[in-house]
């Protein structure tokens, strides 16, 4: 009777194991068996042309991860917020992504004001991030643990101005600015990198919709050429819009990337002049990586890489490398930190990644850039 009944306690026993194993395995957090990665991008207004076409890419490149046994057997898990290019919201995102999800690693954010915002919290947190079309030129400096894939507008306006200078004969120009992050960069980059003379000056809050006394001021300065900077597309339509107005659409214009652009041109009805100029990051676009992923991108999001070749491909080349530092670190953030400083010559689909110790991208191609006849010129 004694063995009977020890038999039959040791049934219990094991099958009160195996209910045990079961509860805590179908009970357990969920992402304990994935890699959770936050990502952070402008999904809403003017920005999100960008931000929107990053986070595909990031997709993109996740699910080609996953589908190859993801990290260490563990797939991706993106966990994705909008920044809405907006220091505020960037930082609710990225405590939101730290304090509740629990993410060791963060890419984005995709435009200057969210990034420079979320910079210092990764750090007090010590949360690895790699930024993306983020060209502020402090945008990561003195911080260890965040790393960008776009070079500082300096590298840009240095060139700009000098072709503004000496192949257009601008001697005297006036700026257009917005006061964000990476438009307010650039446009003090090229004051200090122009040879010549700034006659006037406009500068204007995000959201702004009256440019008009500002424009008739520039035009009873008579310059040579107006550069304009931008932070979102929309005010740079207004402008064109304006500046039709005004009769003013004869001046020569050059600007940065967001203001050159195929979308300003579409949605501003052709305003653009096709004249204007700016200087743009260069990929190939013909190169077999850069055609496979265009590719890709076209069959799976129904469009073609949207705003900027470089930026947009380099969200993809961002998703593989941090991939390839989890595959190696786990979740040690200074091992990753150190396998970034590490990389010497990554060949991605944007381009060839080196980093600086100040987290910066090395970066030499650029080409001139014009939108004639609704397409993008290259020289």
């Amino acid at each position: 009777m004694m063995k009977k009944q020890n038999k039959i306690y040791l049934t219990i026993g094991i099958v009160a194991v195996v209910l045990i194993a079961a509860i805590v395995m179908f009970s357990s957090p969920k992402g304990e068996d994935t890699i959770k990665i936050g990502v952070i991008a402008p999904l809403s207004g003017g920005p999100a042309l960008w931000g929107q076409g990053s986070v595909n890419m990031i997709q993109l490149a996740a699910e080609e991860i996953n589908s190859q046994s993801g990290i260490d057997g563990k797939n991706i898990e993106l966990i994705i917020e909008d920044g809405k290019c907006n220091p505020n919201d960037a930082i609710t995102a990225a405590q939101k992504l730290i304090n509740v999800d629990n993410v060791k690693y963060i890419l984005g954010g995709h435009c200057s004001p969210e990034t420079t915002a979320i910079v210092p919290v990764v750090d007090k947190a010590k949360v690895f991030l790699l930024a993306g079309v983020t060209s502020t030129d402090y945008g990561v400096s003195g911080s260890k643990y965040a790393f960008r894939t776009s070079p500082p507008t300096i590298d840009q306006a240095e060139i700009v101005a000098d072709v503004a200078y000496n192949k257009y004969n601008y001697k005297k120009i006036a700026l257009i600015t917005e006061e964000a992050a990476y438009a307010k960069s650039f446009s003090e980059d090229v004051k200090k990198s122009f040879a010549g003379e700034i006659i006037e000056e406009l500068n204007y809050v995000p959201g702004e919709k009256d440019f008009k006394t500002g424009l008739a001021k520039i035009k009873d300065k008579n310059p040579d050429a107006i550069w304009i900077s931008p932070q979102d597309p929309a005010e740079a339509v207004i402008i064109l819009n304006q500046m039709k107005e005004l009769d003013m659409l004869d001046i020569p214009l050059f600007g940065n990337t967001i203001f050159v652009s195929s979308n300003v041109a579409t949605t501003s009805g052709g305003l653009l002049p096709e004249s204007a100029f700016t200087i743009t990051l260069f990929t190939d676009p013909n190169s077999p990586k850069s055609k496979e992923v265009q590719g890709k991108y076209q069959a799976k999001y129904g469009s073609t890489v949207p705003y900027n070749l470089y930026y947009i491909s380099a969200a993809y080349d961002a998703t593989n490398m941090l991939s390839d530092a989890i595959g190696k670190c786990g979740e040690d953030v200074d091992c990753v930190q150190e396998f970034f400083l590490g990389i010497d010559n990554y060949q991605g689909v944007a381009g060839d990644f080196t980093f600086k110790e100040n987290g910066d991208p090395i970066f030499d191609s650029w080409k001139e850039m014009k939108i004639v006849d609704g397409k993008t010129i290259l020289e």
